[in-house]
């Protein structure tokens, strides 16, 4: 049944009551004027009865709301997806962010139309990420922490789990960095991890645990960032997870921290060979310029440079050039080249990005 249809039922419809409504009026009035009181109370209740029930709205009628639901819900994702194509860009122009905003709007005001929550508050989850992204930070938590608790309301938690650990990366992320925000992260990481283990989601879990370490390892804090970065790693392994690549990477971090070279070489070797095993090369160059860095600390320049000049090579390769390790790698490279007395070629190496 099409709209106009169903509008045209309900006219003729509410005709037919009106009509049925001044019979009934005739009724009451010849019943005022008999003198029989039992005659009189039972035809009122008859046509009480009668009136009541005489209205039928068309049987169609909740078919074509859900369908109309249906519809509307895909709308609302089409606009929510079209939003973030322009919300996710790599540099938040204000031009991108303004199209995901308005359509964000669109889907926003749509949600209002149906009965279902859930569209509405996936709307506000991306109205804080493009609070996020215009780095009003205030905002976008104010937004957000809107969402959570209907997704306790209605046991969501999986949605409830992730909107926590999204919130506690952009918070551990935040610019400029500092460690109240960082504490912050910590927060929405101890609120998202217990939801992953008892979901029995334990890669979620321990990578939950892993940004906690990382947080700690931020704030300095290295004895609580070993302890979580040991616990993930247990989990990780307990489940057969293989990409173990980041918390090596992290682990020989927090050593090299501590002083101590010959654990922060260890977990940079392990780091390097996890991602050759996996085939994992999209952080190559970091972790081949973190064993760089572990080996010029022990006095091992020759093997510093060869890694080093491999990690460049890489970023060189690559269509977007990711010019900040670019110039980073060439810095440190030449300085490793000048320790080991070859200037010249030292110099060479900074020429060569300069061109």
């Amino acid at each position: 049944m099409n709209l106009s249809t169903f509008k045209n039922s309900i006219v003729y419809s509410y005709r037919r009551q009106f009509q049925k409504s001044i019979i009934f009026l005739k009724v009451i009035f010849y019943l005022y004027m008999m003198r029989c009181c039992t005659v009189k109370c039972l035809l009122l209740f008859l046509i009480l009865s009668w009136n009541c029930y005489s209205i039928k709205l068309p049987a169609s009628h909740s078919i074509s709301n859900r369908k109309d639901e249906s519809l509307a819900k895909a709308k609302i994702q089409n606009y929510l997806d079209h939003g973030a194509s322009f919300l996710y860009k790599p540099d938040s122009f204000k031009i991108d962010l303004d199209s995901a905003r308005s359509n964000f709007e669109k889907a926003f005001i749509l949600s209002h139309t149906i009965s279902d929550g859930n569209p509405k508050y996936k709307c506000l989850v991306y109205y804080g990420e493009l609070f996020f992204e215009e780095n009003n930070y205030p905002k976008a938590i104010e937004t957000l922490q809107k969402v959570i608790p209907f997704y306790q309301k209605t046991k969501q938690y999986k949605k409830e789990a992730d909107l926590w650990k999204m919130l506690g990366k952009r918070l551990f992320w935040q610019s400029p960095r500092n460690f109240k925000s960082f504490d912050e992260a910590i927060i929405c990481f101890d609120k998202a991890a217990p939801l992953y283990k008892k979901l029995g989601r334990l890669e979620d879990f321990a990578y939950i645990i892993k940004y906690k370490a990382d947080a700690h390892l931020n704030q300095g804090r290295l004895d609580l960032a070993e302890k979580g970065l040991f616990q993930a790693l247990g989990i990780y392994k307990k489940i057969g997870y293989k990409k173990l690549q980041f918390t090596y990477d992290l682990l020989a971090d927090v050593y090299r921290l501590k002083g101590d070279l010959g654990k922060s070489l260890y977990y940079s070797l392990a780091c390097v060979k996890t991602m050759e095993e996996t085939q994992e090369l999209s952080n190559a160059p970091d972790f081949y310029e973190q064993l760089a860095i572990a080996y010029k600390d022990l006095g091992k320049h020759d093997l510093s440079i060869e890694l080093l000049t491999k990690a460049i090579a890489i970023l060189k390769s690559r269509e977007e050039m990711d010019y900040t390790n670019l110039y980073s790698f060439t810095d440190l490279l030449s300085k490793e080249l000048i320790q080991t007395k070859k200037p010249k070629q030292a110099l060479k190496e900074v020429q060569n990005i300069i061109k």
